[in-house]
């Protein structure tokens, strides 16, 4: 969708770029046809890189109910989204999550200290369109958290222990921004789960696509970024980048 980047194959886009799709982005959000400026951090988030039994990349599986997770086909995928893959979870509690490490992922402390807007979201739907097949269950936490894990905000849609109840077949958008927190964050913790309604053997629960956990407003550290970030010794020099003048 821009050169070299978007589409099936290339990296997401930078802010200001047009896109089809939110994974055309490496924000993954697009808004009317160009790229939103951010960084997506969450690896893994459409089931782009697919997975079996407990191991997912990006992702620690920590509930492993019924006969699991699933990575499987989904026509039609949530609107951000261009690949057909999504995961569905089976007929008792399935979850995992993602810690995002936003110093490791290359941000300054100076980035960090400005306490940007951090935005969360996932895709969710009843796992299958037939009559029989009426509810299913989920929940989606989102957390930022200070130098020592705790929770500076906190984002909760259902628990672990108190399921929400989708009946739609159609992709429902969980979203949250978190701003204003505080402090500066230190990471972003991310969960999601859910189970089947009826209790049926294989992956008839519900489904997840399209995760999102963005730093927004500031672009994905590089080391054609004019700020010194990630592990550099000058802007764009040292560290990972090529060696400073």
């Amino acid at each position: 969708t821009g050169i070299d980047c978007g589409g099936p194959v290339c990296r997401g886009c930078p802010g200001g770029f047009s896109c089809a799709f939110g994974s055309d982005c490496e924000s993954g959000l697009c808004t009317g046809g160009v790229c939103e400026t951010g960084c997506n951090l969450i690896v893994n988030g459409s089931a782009e890189l697919g997975g079996s039994g407990t191991t997912f990349p990006g992702w620690t599986v920590n509930r492993d109910g019924g006969d699991g997770w699933i990575v499987e086909t989904t026509i039609p995928p949530p609107p951000t989204e261009r690949a057909m893959h999504s995961f569905a979870t089976s007929y008792a509690l399935d979850s995992k999550w993602q810690l995002v490490d936003l110093a490791a992922a290359g941000f300054s402390a100076a980035q960090l200290a400005a306490m940007p807007a951090i935005y969360v979201c996932d895709w969710v739907r009843r796992r299958w369109d037939g009559v029989d097949d009426t509810r299913d269950f989920y929940f989606i936490q989102a957390a930022v958290r200070d130098g020592g894990g705790a929770d500076i905000s906190a984002w909760n849609r259902g628990t672990p222990g108190t399921l929400l109840t989708t009946t739609s077949d159609i992709w429902v958008i969980e979203e949250h921004t978190f701003s204003g927190y505080g402090a500066a964050p230190v990471s972003v913790y991310f969960q999601h789960g859910g189970r089947d309604g009826e209790y049926w053997g294989g992956w008839y629960g519900s489904k997840f696509d399209g995760a999102r956990v963005t730093v927004m407003g500031i672009p994905c550290p590089s080391c054609s970024d004019g700020v010194r970030n990630q592990d550099e010794a000058g802007s764009d020099c040292g560290g990972i980048c090529a060696a400073c003048p």
